[in-house]
C-alpha cells in the first residue's frame, strides 16, 4: 500500500502487517487533481483546487495526529495497470482498515452559524441523534454529489460509522457518520446496522447490495461495476474498453460463482421483452431494496454451463404447449410478451429462494419463455400476487417438497430474443 506522508508529502510503499495507522479520504474528483506522476516530479506543485484540496486533507490529518494518509488521485499510479488493478480490488480493506475517513463534500458550504447552532442543539438534547438541526441543513447536505457516486458506496459503508466524519467544502466539520447515521441512511436507502459491514459476516442479500448503487452513478461506464467488487467480495481484471455492461455481466457472473443467493436474480425492468437471467446494470435492482434471502433448504444449487445457467426446476413448473395452465400466462401482460402470446412453445416458473421483506413465506418468481429454437428466456421477476391465482400462496416448503421431482432447465446469460 502506497501512503503519503501528512508533513512532508512523500510516498512510501508498506506492506500487510507493517501498515502503520493511517487517515484516508472520500472525495468526489474535481478539476485539476494532483497524480501520482506529478508529485513525483514535481517540487513545486501547481496551484489549484486539487493541491488544496490534498493539503487541506494532509493538514487536517497531520492535526489529527496522522504521519500518514491515503488519497486515491496521488496515491495510485494510473499509468500502470497493475497498479491500477491491486488498488480497485484492495480499496474495500484499504477504507475498512484506515483509523479515520474523512469525507470531504466540496459541494456543500455551511456557514459557522449553522455550525454553531447544529452544535448547540446536539449539547442541549434537542436535536435527536442522527438527525439535522433544521430543514435547510439537511436540504444541503442531502443535495451533495458525493452521495450519487459509484466509487463513494464502499468509501461509505466499509469503514466502522465511529470512523467515517463529514466536513464541508472548506473542511469544517460537519460530524461524524454515528451522529449523522439517520439522515444518512435516509438519503442512501443503506440501513444503519450495514454501514461498517464486513461482506463475510454481515450478508446483506445481493439484490439489497446492488439496490444501493441502482441510483448512482461513474464517469466511465466500466467502473460501475469495478466499485461494487469490494461490496461483494469479489475480485476481477479491470478491462478498461469492454464497456458498462460487459464489465457488469462478468461483475454478476464472479458473484454467481461464490455465493448461492439466489436474489442476484431479483431484478425488474418492466415490460420490455425477453432477456438473459443477468442485469444489465445495477439500475435494474432500483425496487429491490426489500428483498432478503431466504435460510430455507435450498434447491440443488445452479450451474454456469456454456448454455446459459442450468436449474433444477420441479417438473410440475415446466409447462409446454397447450397445457392449460400454460394459457392462463397470456391474461397477465407481465409475464407474456406479446410475441409470445402465439409463438412460445414452453414456459417455465422459477420460485426463488429469496423474499421480499413483507412477506417473508413467499417466494419471488421467475417467468422463463421459449420460442421455437430460441433459448429459454427471462422475462421477469414477480410477485407472487402479479401471476394468475393457481400460482399465488406457494411457500419455500411447498418448493421443498415439489423439489423431489424435477426437470433441469436452461437459462440465457445474454439478452435473448426480443420482440420488435
Amino acid at each position: 500500500m502506497r501512503l503519503l506522508h501528512t508533513e512532508t508529502l512523500h510516498f512510501q510503499e508498506f506492506y500487510d502487517a507493517k501498515i502503520p495507522k493511517y487517515a484516508i479520504l472520500s472525495h468526489r474528483w474535481g478539476d485539476q487533481e494532483v497524480s501520482f506522476k506529478e508529485m513525483k516530479k514535481s517540487t513545486m506543485l501547481p496551484e489549484g483546487p486539487g493541491i488544496t484540496k490534498l493539503r487541506g486533507f494532509c493538514q487536517l490529518a497531520a492535526a489529527d495526529g496522522f504521519e500518514w494518509c491515503w488519497i486515491d488521485t496521488c496515491c495510485i499510479d494510473k499509468r500502470s495497470s497493475a497498479d491500477l488493478s491491486e488498488a480497485v480490488n484492495s480499496m474495500f480493506k484499504w477504507y475498512r482498515r484506515a483509523d479515520k475517513c474523512y469525507v470531504h463534500l466540496n459541494d456543500v458550504v455551511f456557514t459557522p452559524h449553522d455550525l454553531y447552532l447544529r452544535t448547540k442543539y446536539v449539547e442541549e438534547g434537542s436535536l435527536k441523534a442522527g438527525l439535522m438541526p433544521s430543514i435547510d441543513f439537511e436540504a444541503r447536505f442531502r443535495d451533495s454529489s458525493w452521495f450519487t457516486r459509484g466509487w463513494t458506496l464502499q468509501e461509505l459503508i466499509a469503514p466502522e460509522a465511529s470512523r467515517v466524519y463529514f466536513y464541508d467544502g472548506k473542511w469544517n466539520q460537519i460530524g461524524s457518520l454515528h451522529n449523522l447515521i439517520i439522515s444518512v441512511s435516509s438519503i442512501t436507502g443503506i440501513e444503519s446496522k450495514f454501514f461498517g459491514f464486513l461482506p463475510k459476516l454481515t450478508r446483506p442479500s445481493v439484490a439489497k447490495r446492488m439496490s444501493w448503487a441502482s441510483h448512482r452513478q461513474t464517469s466511465r461506464g466500466e467502473d460501475m461495476a469495478y466499485c461494487l467488487l469490494g461490496i461483494f467480495d469479489v475480485n476481477m481484471p479491470l478491462l478498461y474498453g469492454e464497456g458498462a455492461d460487459k464489465a457488469f455481466h462478468r461483475l454478476q457472473l464472479e458473484i454467481a460463482k461464490n455465493t448461492s443467493d439466489e436474489s442476484l436474480f431479483a431484478w425488474s425492468i418492466g415490460d420490455r421483452g425477453m432477456n438473459g437471467m443477468l442485469a444489465l446494470s445495477p439500475k435494474s435492482f432500483s425496487n429491490s431494496g426489500d428483498i432478503e434471502r431466504t435460510t430455507a433448504e435450498p434447491r440443488p444449487p445452479y450451474s454456469i454451463i456454456n448454455r446459459g445457467l442450468e436449474f433444477s426446476v420441479p417438473s410440475s413448473h415446466v409447462f409446454w404447449d397447450e397445457d392449460s395452465k400454460r394459457l392462463l400466462f397470456k391474461a397477465v401482460k407481465k409475464t407474456y410478451p406479446n410475441f409470445f402470446m402465439t409463438h412460445g412453445t414452453r414456459d417455465c416458473l422459477i420460485y426463488l429462494h429469496c423474499y421480499r421483506e413483507k412477506d417473508p413465506t413467499t417466494p419471488l418468481v421467475i417467468t422463463l419463455l421459449q420460442r421455437d429454437h430460441f433459448p429459454l428466456c427471462r422475462a421477469n421477476c414477480l410477485d407472487q400476487s402479479e401471476l394468475p391465482q393457481i400460482f399465488q400462496n406457494y411457500t419455500f416448503n411447498q418448493l421443498l417438497r415439489d423439489s423431489r421431482d424435477t426437470t433441469p432447465v436452461y437459462v440465457a446469460l445474454e439478452p435473448g430474443f426480443i420482440p420488435s
